[in-house]
């Protein structure tokens, strides 16, 4: 079953809300798990028009392990991409 993760999104300390809609959503991630397989990865849409500073993904993790996650945003015309590792527990 997915796991929920939840980005956090903040400038100077603030949430950020100025986000642009990216492929449907407000975010996208790029997953890659311990074997450096590709992961099934499926982000929650989210209307731009409603945002918290926070996007939410469903992740199908399927084994446990450290996964190495690329999450893409854009502001302004530009795709920012942001490099993550998670541990998931399993």
């Amino acid at each position: 079953s997915p796991n929920r993760l939840v980005a956090k999104i903040s400038q100077n300390g603030q949430p950020f809300k100025g986000l642009h809609d990216f492929k449907g959503s407000l975010g996208r991630i790029t997953a890659f798990g311990p074997s450096l397989e590709l992961v099934a990865v499926n982000a929650i849409p989210v209307d731009a028009s409603e945002q918290t500073g926070l996007i939410v993904f469903n992740v199908n993790f399927p084994v446990g392990g450290f996964y190495k996650l690329y999450m893409e945003v854009q502001v302004d015309k530009k795709v920012s991409t942001f490099e993550y590792i998670v541990k998931v527990r399993q």
